[in-house]
Protein backbone atom coordinates (compact mmCIF):
# COMPACT_ATOMS: atom_id res chain seq x y z
CA UNK A 1 0.00 0.00 0.00
CA UNK A 2 1.41 3.37 -1.02
CA UNK A 3 -0.88 5.63 0.98
CA UNK A 4 1.01 8.25 2.92
CA UNK A 5 0.56 8.38 6.67
CA UNK A 6 -2.57 10.29 7.49
CA UNK A 7 -4.06 9.83 4.01
CA UNK A 8 -7.61 8.52 3.80
CA UNK A 9 -7.46 7.45 0.12
CA UNK A 10 -8.08 3.91 1.38
CA UNK A 11 -11.79 4.76 1.74
CA UNK A 12 -12.20 3.65 -1.89
CA UNK A 13 -10.82 0.16 -1.23
CA UNK A 14 -13.35 -2.68 -1.26
CA UNK A 15 -16.14 -4.34 -3.26
CA UNK A 16 -17.75 -2.18 -5.95
CA UNK A 17 -21.54 -2.21 -6.11
CA UNK A 18 -23.43 -1.78 -9.37
CA UNK A 19 -25.33 1.47 -9.72
CA UNK A 20 -28.57 -0.37 -10.44
CA UNK A 21 -28.35 -2.13 -7.07
CA UNK A 22 -28.00 1.22 -5.34
CA UNK A 23 -31.06 2.42 -7.23
CA UNK A 24 -33.03 -0.63 -6.11
CA UNK A 25 -31.87 0.03 -2.56
CA UNK A 26 -33.17 3.56 -3.00
CA UNK A 27 -36.67 2.18 -3.63
CA UNK A 28 -36.54 0.62 -0.19
CA UNK A 29 -35.50 3.91 1.37
CA UNK A 30 -38.33 5.64 -0.49
CA UNK A 31 -40.80 3.17 1.02
CA UNK A 32 -39.41 3.54 4.52
CA UNK A 33 -39.42 7.34 4.23
CA UNK A 34 -43.06 7.37 3.17
CA UNK A 35 -44.33 5.18 6.00
CA UNK A 36 -42.01 6.36 8.76
CA UNK A 37 -42.21 9.96 7.57
CA UNK A 38 -45.99 10.28 7.75
CA UNK A 39 -46.00 8.27 10.99
CA UNK A 40 -43.38 10.53 12.55
CA UNK A 41 -44.77 13.82 11.27
CA UNK A 42 -48.44 13.45 12.03
CA UNK A 43 -49.25 10.57 14.40
CA UNK A 44 -48.63 12.57 17.59
CA UNK A 45 -50.66 15.51 16.33
CA UNK A 46 -53.38 13.19 15.01
CA UNK A 47 -53.98 11.40 18.31
CA UNK A 48 -53.60 14.49 20.51
CA UNK A 49 -55.45 17.09 18.43
CA UNK A 50 -57.79 15.04 16.20
CA UNK A 51 -58.62 11.88 18.11
CA UNK A 52 -58.26 13.79 21.42
CA UNK A 53 -56.74 10.98 23.46
CA UNK A 54 -55.81 12.21 26.94
CA UNK A 55 -52.19 13.23 27.58
CA UNK A 56 -51.98 10.60 30.34
CA UNK A 57 -53.09 7.69 28.14
CA UNK A 58 -50.95 8.93 25.25
CA UNK A 59 -47.87 8.89 27.49
CA UNK A 60 -48.70 5.40 28.87
CA UNK A 61 -49.18 4.08 25.32
CA UNK A 62 -45.81 5.47 24.32
CA UNK A 63 -44.08 3.92 27.34
CA UNK A 64 -45.49 0.52 26.30
CA UNK A 65 -44.37 1.19 22.75
CA UNK A 66 -40.90 2.12 24.00
CA UNK A 67 -40.53 -1.20 25.84
CA UNK A 68 -41.81 -3.33 22.95
CA UNK A 69 -39.81 -1.70 20.19
CA UNK A 70 -36.63 -1.73 22.26
CA UNK A 71 -36.75 -5.52 22.48
CA UNK A 72 -38.11 -6.81 19.17
CA UNK A 73 -35.22 -5.50 17.04
CA UNK A 74 -32.46 -7.31 18.88
CA UNK A 75 -34.48 -10.55 18.96
CA UNK A 76 -35.22 -10.32 15.24
CA UNK A 77 -31.59 -9.37 14.47
CA UNK A 78 -30.40 -12.46 16.37
CA UNK A 79 -32.54 -14.81 14.26
CA UNK A 80 -32.12 -12.89 11.00
CA UNK A 81 -28.35 -13.43 11.08
CA UNK A 82 -29.06 -17.16 11.27
CA UNK A 83 -31.55 -17.19 8.37
CA UNK A 84 -30.45 -19.16 5.34
CA UNK A 85 -32.59 -19.21 2.15
CA UNK A 86 -31.97 -19.25 -1.58
CA UNK A 87 -32.80 -15.52 -1.64
CA UNK A 88 -30.45 -14.74 1.24
CA UNK A 89 -31.07 -13.73 4.83
CA UNK A 90 -32.44 -10.19 4.30
CA UNK A 91 -34.40 -10.15 1.02
CA UNK A 92 -37.15 -12.64 2.04
CA UNK A 93 -38.14 -10.51 5.03
CA UNK A 94 -38.37 -7.40 2.84
CA UNK A 95 -40.38 -9.04 0.05
CA UNK A 96 -42.91 -10.90 2.17
CA UNK A 97 -43.08 -8.44 5.05
CA UNK A 98 -43.94 -5.43 2.86
CA UNK A 99 -47.72 -6.09 2.56
CA UNK A 100 -48.12 -6.48 6.34
CA UNK A 101 -46.04 -3.35 6.93
CA UNK A 102 -48.38 -1.39 4.66
CA UNK A 103 -51.43 -2.81 6.43
CA UNK A 104 -50.03 -1.89 9.85
CA UNK A 105 -49.56 1.68 8.66
CA UNK A 106 -53.14 1.96 7.38
CA UNK A 107 -54.55 0.59 10.64
CA UNK A 108 -53.34 3.60 12.64
CA UNK A 109 -55.36 6.19 10.72
CA UNK A 110 -58.84 4.65 10.58
CA UNK A 111 -60.82 5.00 13.85
CA UNK A 112 -62.15 1.77 15.32
CA UNK A 113 -65.76 1.52 16.57
CA UNK A 114 -66.09 3.08 20.00
CA UNK A 115 -63.08 5.39 19.75
CA UNK A 116 -65.25 8.50 19.35
CA UNK A 117 -62.56 10.58 17.60
CA UNK A 118 -62.77 14.29 18.43
CA UNK A 119 -64.64 13.67 21.69
CA UNK A 120 -62.39 14.12 24.77
CA UNK A 121 -64.92 12.56 27.19
CA UNK A 122 -65.82 9.35 25.34
CA UNK A 123 -63.94 6.33 23.98
CA UNK A 124 -60.67 6.95 25.82
CA UNK A 125 -60.12 3.22 26.50
CA UNK A 126 -60.78 2.38 22.83
CA UNK A 127 -58.47 5.20 21.70
CA UNK A 128 -55.76 3.84 23.97
CA UNK A 129 -56.15 0.24 22.75
CA UNK A 130 -56.04 1.23 19.08
CA UNK A 131 -52.93 3.33 19.64
CA UNK A 132 -51.11 0.59 21.58
CA UNK A 133 -52.01 -2.19 19.13
CA UNK A 134 -51.20 0.07 16.19
CA UNK A 135 -47.83 0.94 17.68
CA UNK A 136 -46.91 -2.71 18.27
CA UNK A 137 -48.16 -3.94 14.85
CA UNK A 138 -46.47 -1.09 12.97
CA UNK A 139 -43.17 -1.35 14.82
CA UNK A 140 -42.98 -5.13 14.51
CA UNK A 141 -43.31 -4.94 10.74
CA UNK A 142 -40.97 -1.95 10.58
CA UNK A 143 -38.40 -4.01 12.50
CA UNK A 144 -38.69 -7.00 10.18
CA UNK A 145 -38.59 -5.05 6.93
CA UNK A 146 -36.43 -2.00 7.67
CA UNK A 147 -33.81 -3.77 9.80
CA UNK A 148 -33.34 -6.14 6.85
CA UNK A 149 -33.10 -3.12 4.53
CA UNK A 150 -30.46 -1.21 6.48
CA UNK A 151 -28.36 -4.36 6.98
CA UNK A 152 -27.67 -4.57 3.23
CA UNK A 153 -25.08 -1.78 2.58
CA UNK A 154 -22.44 -2.89 5.14
CA UNK A 155 -22.54 -6.39 3.68
CA UNK A 156 -22.54 -5.40 0.01
CA UNK A 157 -19.27 -3.46 0.26
CA UNK A 158 -16.40 -2.84 2.68
CA UNK A 159 -15.60 0.42 0.91
CA UNK A 160 -16.33 3.61 2.83
CA UNK A 161 -16.75 5.32 -0.53
CA UNK A 162 -19.36 2.77 -1.66
CA UNK A 163 -21.18 3.05 1.65
CA UNK A 164 -21.20 6.81 1.22
CA UNK A 165 -22.77 6.29 -2.20
CA UNK A 166 -25.48 4.22 -0.55
CA UNK A 167 -26.02 7.19 1.75
CA UNK A 168 -26.29 9.43 -1.32
CA UNK A 169 -28.88 7.21 -3.01
CA UNK A 170 -30.64 6.91 0.33
CA UNK A 171 -30.80 10.69 0.48
CA UNK A 172 -32.00 11.09 -3.11
CA UNK A 173 -34.83 8.58 -2.78
CA UNK A 174 -35.52 9.74 0.75
CA UNK A 175 -35.90 13.22 -0.69
CA UNK A 176 -38.56 11.96 -3.10
CA UNK A 177 -40.37 10.34 -0.21
CA UNK A 178 -39.86 13.46 1.86
CA UNK A 179 -41.49 15.56 -0.86
CA UNK A 180 -44.63 13.43 -0.57
CA UNK A 181 -44.48 13.65 3.23
CA UNK A 182 -44.01 17.41 2.88
CA UNK A 183 -47.50 17.81 1.45
CA UNK A 184 -49.15 16.06 4.41
CA UNK A 185 -50.03 19.36 6.17
CA UNK A 186 -51.83 20.56 3.04
CA UNK A 187 -53.65 17.24 2.65
CA UNK A 188 -54.77 17.44 6.29
CA UNK A 189 -56.28 20.87 5.66
CA UNK A 190 -58.54 19.26 3.03
CA UNK A 191 -60.11 17.09 5.74
CA UNK A 192 -59.58 13.67 7.28
CA UNK A 193 -61.31 11.79 4.47
CA UNK A 194 -58.81 13.19 1.95
CA UNK A 195 -55.96 12.41 4.34
CA UNK A 196 -57.06 8.79 4.75
CA UNK A 197 -57.23 8.31 0.98
CA UNK A 198 -53.68 9.70 0.85
CA UNK A 199 -52.62 7.24 3.59
CA UNK A 200 -53.85 4.26 1.55
CA UNK A 201 -52.04 5.58 -1.55
CA UNK A 202 -48.81 5.96 0.44
CA UNK A 203 -49.11 2.45 1.87
CA UNK A 204 -49.57 0.84 -1.56
CA UNK A 205 -46.69 2.84 -3.08
CA UNK A 206 -44.40 1.83 -0.21
CA UNK A 207 -45.34 -1.84 -0.48
CA UNK A 208 -44.57 -1.89 -4.21
CA UNK A 209 -41.25 -0.10 -3.65
CA UNK A 210 -40.10 -2.69 -1.10
CA UNK A 211 -41.05 -5.51 -3.46
CA UNK A 212 -39.15 -3.86 -6.34
CA UNK A 213 -36.03 -3.72 -4.14
CA UNK A 214 -36.34 -7.41 -3.29
CA UNK A 215 -35.99 -8.35 -6.98
CA UNK A 216 -33.08 -6.00 -7.69
CA UNK A 217 -30.44 -6.78 -5.04
CA UNK A 218 -28.43 -9.95 -4.55
CA UNK A 219 -26.75 -10.57 -1.22
CA UNK A 220 -23.10 -11.66 -0.84
CA UNK A 221 -24.06 -15.03 0.60
CA UNK A 222 -20.50 -16.34 0.40
CA UNK A 223 -19.50 -14.05 3.26
CA UNK A 224 -21.74 -15.83 5.75
CA UNK A 225 -23.08 -19.12 4.34
CA UNK A 226 -20.45 -21.24 6.16
CA UNK A 227 -20.57 -19.30 9.43
CA UNK A 228 -21.56 -21.12 12.61
CA UNK A 229 -23.59 -19.41 15.33
CA UNK A 230 -23.30 -21.26 18.63
CA UNK A 231 -23.83 -18.44 21.15
CA UNK A 232 -27.11 -17.49 22.79
CA UNK A 233 -28.76 -14.09 22.56
CA UNK A 234 -27.27 -12.65 25.75
CA UNK A 235 -23.73 -13.63 24.75
CA UNK A 236 -24.22 -12.13 21.30
CA UNK A 237 -25.38 -8.86 22.89
CA UNK A 238 -22.38 -8.87 25.26
CA UNK A 239 -19.96 -9.32 22.36
CA UNK A 240 -21.64 -6.50 20.45
CA UNK A 241 -21.52 -4.07 23.38
CA UNK A 242 -17.81 -4.79 23.95
CA UNK A 243 -17.06 -2.97 20.67
CA UNK A 244 -15.98 0.57 21.66
CA UNK A 245 -16.47 1.96 18.18
CA UNK A 246 -20.06 0.71 18.27
CA UNK A 247 -20.70 2.27 21.68
CA UNK A 248 -19.55 5.61 20.27
CA UNK A 249 -21.91 5.10 17.33
CA UNK A 250 -24.83 4.32 19.65
CA UNK A 251 -24.40 7.58 21.56
CA UNK A 252 -24.03 9.55 18.34
CA UNK A 253 -26.97 8.00 16.54
CA UNK A 254 -29.25 8.16 19.58
CA UNK A 255 -28.58 11.90 19.67
CA UNK A 256 -29.27 12.67 16.02
CA UNK A 257 -32.30 10.34 15.93
CA UNK A 258 -33.76 12.02 19.00
CA UNK A 259 -33.38 15.45 17.44
CA UNK A 260 -34.85 14.41 14.09
CA UNK A 261 -37.90 12.79 15.68
CA UNK A 262 -38.44 15.67 18.11
CA UNK A 263 -38.35 18.15 15.24
CA UNK A 264 -40.63 16.28 12.85
CA UNK A 265 -43.13 14.97 15.44
CA UNK A 266 -43.73 18.41 16.92
CA UNK A 267 -43.66 20.43 13.72
CA UNK A 268 -47.45 21.06 13.98
CA UNK A 269 -46.90 22.40 17.50
CA UNK A 270 -43.90 24.59 16.65
CA UNK A 271 -46.11 26.43 14.17
CA UNK A 272 -47.98 27.87 17.16
CA UNK A 273 -44.81 29.75 18.19
CA UNK A 274 -45.30 31.93 15.11
CA UNK A 275 -49.08 32.05 15.18
CA UNK A 276 -49.40 29.77 12.15
CA UNK A 277 -52.08 27.17 11.51
CA UNK A 278 -50.29 25.70 8.47
CA UNK A 279 -47.30 23.52 9.40
CA UNK A 280 -45.62 23.68 5.99
CA UNK A 281 -43.30 26.60 6.75
CA UNK A 282 -41.81 25.05 9.89
CA UNK A 283 -41.33 21.74 8.10
CA UNK A 284 -39.68 23.61 5.23
CA UNK A 285 -37.20 25.23 7.65
CA UNK A 286 -36.12 21.82 8.95
CA UNK A 287 -35.82 20.50 5.39
CA UNK A 288 -33.71 23.49 4.34
CA UNK A 289 -31.22 22.79 7.11
CA UNK A 290 -31.23 19.10 6.34
CA UNK A 291 -30.88 19.79 2.61
CA UNK A 292 -27.85 22.03 3.20
CA UNK A 293 -26.20 19.48 5.46
CA UNK A 294 -26.41 16.45 3.18
CA UNK A 295 -24.17 17.58 0.27
CA UNK A 296 -21.90 19.33 2.77
CA UNK A 297 -21.29 16.20 4.86
CA UNK A 298 -21.01 13.95 1.81
CA UNK A 299 -18.34 16.27 0.41
CA UNK A 300 -16.46 16.47 3.71
CA UNK A 301 -16.43 12.71 4.28
CA UNK A 302 -14.26 12.32 1.16
CA UNK A 303 -11.49 14.34 2.82
CA UNK A 304 -12.18 14.38 6.56
CA UNK A 305 -12.63 11.52 9.01
CA UNK A 306 -16.15 10.91 10.29
CA UNK A 307 -15.13 11.66 13.87
CA UNK A 308 -13.88 15.16 13.03
CA UNK A 309 -16.99 15.96 10.99
CA UNK A 310 -19.23 15.07 13.92
CA UNK A 311 -17.26 17.05 16.50
CA UNK A 312 -16.81 20.22 14.45
CA UNK A 313 -20.34 20.31 13.02
CA UNK A 314 -21.95 19.70 16.41
CA UNK A 315 -19.85 22.41 18.01
CA UNK A 316 -20.77 25.01 15.37
CA UNK A 317 -24.50 24.16 15.60
CA UNK A 318 -24.37 24.29 19.39
CA UNK A 319 -22.85 27.78 19.44
CA UNK A 320 -25.31 29.17 16.87
CA UNK A 321 -28.41 27.75 18.59
CA UNK A 322 -27.36 28.96 22.04
CA UNK A 323 -26.56 32.43 20.75
CA UNK A 324 -29.94 32.80 19.04
CA UNK A 325 -31.82 31.36 22.02
CA UNK A 326 -30.29 33.97 24.35
CA UNK A 327 -31.09 36.74 21.88
CA UNK A 328 -34.75 35.76 22.09
CA UNK A 329 -34.54 35.31 25.85
CA UNK A 330 -33.13 38.83 26.34
CA UNK A 331 -34.94 40.77 23.61
CA UNK A 332 -38.02 38.61 22.80
CA UNK A 333 -37.15 38.18 19.11
CA UNK A 334 -39.15 35.06 18.30
CA UNK A 335 -38.31 35.13 14.53
CA UNK A 336 -34.77 33.92 15.40
CA UNK A 337 -36.35 30.49 15.82
CA UNK A 338 -36.69 30.22 12.05
CA UNK A 339 -32.88 30.13 11.96
CA UNK A 340 -32.82 27.72 14.90
CA UNK A 341 -35.11 25.35 12.97
CA UNK A 342 -32.68 25.43 10.05
CA UNK A 343 -29.69 24.78 12.31
CA UNK A 344 -31.59 21.92 13.98
CA UNK A 345 -31.91 20.44 10.48
CA UNK A 346 -28.16 20.82 9.98
CA UNK A 347 -27.53 19.01 13.25
CA UNK A 348 -29.72 15.97 12.72
CA UNK A 349 -28.51 15.89 9.11
CA UNK A 350 -25.42 14.17 10.54
CA UNK A 351 -27.36 10.92 10.25
CA UNK A 352 -26.16 10.86 6.62
CA UNK A 353 -23.02 9.29 8.15
CA UNK A 354 -25.08 6.31 9.35
CA UNK A 355 -23.96 3.63 6.87
CA UNK A 356 -20.21 4.35 6.74
CA UNK A 357 -20.06 4.76 10.54
CA UNK A 358 -21.93 1.60 11.61
CA UNK A 359 -20.37 -0.30 8.69
CA UNK A 360 -16.94 0.35 10.18
CA UNK A 361 -18.18 -0.91 13.56
CA UNK A 362 -19.44 -4.15 12.01
CA UNK A 363 -16.13 -4.61 10.17
CA UNK A 364 -14.25 -4.34 13.50
CA UNK A 365 -16.53 -7.03 14.92
CA UNK A 366 -15.96 -9.37 11.98
CA UNK A 367 -12.20 -9.13 12.43
CA UNK A 368 -12.66 -10.32 16.04
CA UNK A 369 -15.41 -12.94 15.56
CA UNK A 370 -14.93 -13.96 11.90
CA UNK A 371 -18.71 -13.55 11.43
CA UNK A 372 -20.90 -10.98 9.65
CA UNK A 373 -23.42 -9.94 12.30
CA UNK A 374 -25.25 -7.00 10.77
CA UNK A 375 -28.53 -8.20 12.25
CA UNK A 376 -27.20 -8.13 15.81
CA UNK A 377 -25.59 -4.72 15.36
CA UNK A 378 -28.66 -3.08 13.88
CA UNK A 379 -30.81 -4.92 16.42
CA UNK A 380 -28.77 -3.85 19.46
CA UNK A 381 -28.52 -0.32 18.09
CA UNK A 382 -32.31 -0.29 17.81
CA UNK A 383 -32.61 -0.88 21.56
CA UNK A 384 -31.27 2.65 21.86
CA UNK A 385 -32.30 4.29 18.57
CA UNK A 386 -35.92 3.15 18.91
CA UNK A 387 -35.89 4.74 22.36
CA UNK A 388 -34.66 7.89 20.65
CA UNK A 389 -37.67 7.68 18.36
CA UNK A 390 -40.14 7.23 21.21
CA UNK A 391 -38.82 9.27 24.15
CA UNK A 392 -39.34 12.56 22.23
CA UNK A 393 -43.09 11.88 22.11
CA UNK A 394 -43.14 11.18 25.86
CA UNK A 395 -40.95 14.17 26.68
CA UNK A 396 -42.82 16.50 24.33
CA UNK A 397 -46.25 15.46 25.55
CA UNK A 398 -45.09 15.93 29.14
CA UNK A 399 -43.82 19.43 28.39
CA UNK A 400 -47.05 20.33 26.58
CA UNK A 401 -49.08 19.07 29.53
CA UNK A 402 -47.00 20.90 32.14
CA UNK A 403 -46.96 24.18 30.20
CA UNK A 404 -50.72 24.19 29.59
CA UNK A 405 -50.90 23.52 25.84
CA UNK A 406 -54.57 23.56 24.74
CA UNK A 407 -55.41 20.37 22.80
CA UNK A 408 -57.09 21.14 19.50
CA UNK A 409 -56.73 24.88 20.15
CA UNK A 410 -55.70 27.41 17.52
CA UNK A 411 -52.20 28.90 17.61
CA UNK A 412 -53.59 32.21 18.87
CA UNK A 413 -55.26 30.42 21.81
CA UNK A 414 -52.06 28.96 23.26
CA UNK A 415 -50.77 30.48 26.54
CA UNK A 416 -47.32 32.06 26.79
CA UNK A 417 -46.15 29.21 29.02
CA UNK A 418 -46.88 26.67 26.25
CA UNK A 419 -45.00 28.77 23.66
CA UNK A 420 -41.99 29.01 25.99
CA UNK A 421 -42.08 25.24 26.44
CA UNK A 422 -41.94 24.81 22.67
CA UNK A 423 -38.99 27.21 22.48
CA UNK A 424 -37.18 25.11 25.09
CA UNK A 425 -37.85 21.95 23.05
CA UNK A 426 -36.57 23.42 19.80
CA UNK A 427 -33.41 25.07 21.18
CA UNK A 428 -32.16 23.85 24.56
CA UNK A 429 -32.74 20.13 23.95
CA UNK A 430 -30.81 20.20 20.61
CA UNK A 431 -27.90 21.89 22.42
CA UNK A 432 -27.82 19.07 24.99
CA UNK A 433 -27.70 16.39 22.31
CA UNK A 434 -25.09 18.27 20.30
CA UNK A 435 -22.88 17.94 23.38
CA UNK A 436 -23.57 14.18 23.44
CA UNK A 437 -22.49 13.96 19.78
CA UNK A 438 -19.19 15.61 20.65
CA UNK A 439 -18.61 13.40 23.69
CA UNK A 440 -19.33 10.25 21.68
CA UNK A 441 -16.20 10.79 19.60
CA UNK A 442 -13.90 10.68 22.61
CA UNK A 443 -14.92 7.02 22.84
CA UNK A 444 -14.43 6.27 19.14
CA UNK A 445 -11.10 4.46 18.43
CA UNK A 446 -11.56 4.44 14.63
CA UNK A 447 -9.31 7.35 13.75
CA UNK A 448 -6.11 7.83 11.76
CA UNK A 449 -3.88 4.80 11.26
CA UNK A 450 -6.16 2.62 13.38
CA UNK A 451 -9.04 3.14 10.96
CA UNK A 452 -6.78 2.67 7.94
CA UNK A 453 -5.34 -0.61 9.27
CA UNK A 454 -8.80 -1.97 10.04
CA UNK A 455 -10.06 -1.19 6.55
CA UNK A 456 -7.20 -3.03 4.86
CA UNK A 457 -7.59 -6.09 7.11
CA UNK A 458 -11.31 -6.46 6.49
CA UNK A 459 -10.85 -6.37 2.71
CA UNK A 460 -8.20 -9.09 2.95
CA UNK A 461 -10.51 -11.22 5.12
CA UNK A 462 -13.37 -10.93 2.64
CA UNK A 463 -11.11 -11.92 -0.26
CA UNK A 464 -10.08 -14.99 1.73
CA UNK A 465 -13.70 -15.94 2.54
CA UNK A 466 -14.97 -15.53 -1.01
CA UNK A 467 -11.91 -17.37 -2.36
CA UNK A 468 -12.42 -20.27 0.04
CA UNK A 469 -16.11 -20.50 -0.82
CA UNK A 470 -15.34 -20.83 -4.52
CA UNK A 471 -13.51 -24.09 -3.99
Amino acid sequence: MNEKKGSINYISLGQKVKTKEKVFFGFGVLADTLLSGVFGLYLTDYFINEVLISFELFIVANVIYLIVNSLNDVIFGFYADRTRTKLGRRIPYIRYGAPLFALAFIFLWFPLPGTAPGNPTRGQAAKFLQLVFGYVFFDTMLTIVVLSLVALPPELSESTQERNKFSLYSTLFGGIGGALVFIVPSIVLLGMNSFRIFVVFIAILAMLSFIILSFGIKERKKLYEKEKYDKNLLKEIKITLSNRSFLSFVIFYFSVSFLRVLAISFTPFYSAMHGLENDTFVLLAFYIGNGISIPLYLLLVKKVEISKIIVNSSLICLVVILSLFFIDLLFNVTPVFWIIFIVDGLLFGLDILYYPYIGNCIDVDELKTNRRREGMYFGVNAIFSKSAEEVPAILGATILSITGFIQGGLAIDQPLSALNGLKFMSAVIPVIFAIFCILSQFLNPLKGDNLKSMKIKIIELHKLKEGNNKT
